[in-house]
């Protein structure tokens, strides 16, 4: 089984490798690039060697904005009774090192 992953592996680099490499020679190669593409020259033909020939290969678009959701709930705020005092929970303020052990001196 072991022997059939590592096969597959080299298959599979081995792939990816002569398509690069393919896609090297049709950059620098416009007569094949024309003949693998009929519209390789008209100015909306976009592909990978006409992406590496821009240097647009490793960028990623940027995300569509979209606008943020309404909140599902808006609760008022609740304040404590007048005879009564407020209590912080000291506990939520230093993060998860307040509940850690003490060091070793």
């Amino acid at each position: 089984m072991l022997r059939v992953r590592k096969l597959l592996k080299g298959a599979v680099a081995g792939i990816l490798l002569v398509q690069f490499a393919l896609m090297l020679v049709m950059s620098v190669s416009g007569g094949l690039h024309h003949d693998l593409h009929v519209d390789a020259d008209h100015a909306d033909h976009h592909c990978e060697v006409t992406l590496f020939n821009s240097g647009a290969l490793d960028g990623v678009p940027p995300p569509l904005s979209a606008p943020l959701p309404a909140p599902a709930l808006a609760l008022p705020e609740v304040l404590p009774p007048a005879g009564l005092a407020a209590v912080t929970a000291t506990h939520l303020l230093g993060g998860v090192l307040a509940q850690s052990p003490p060091r070793a001196p």
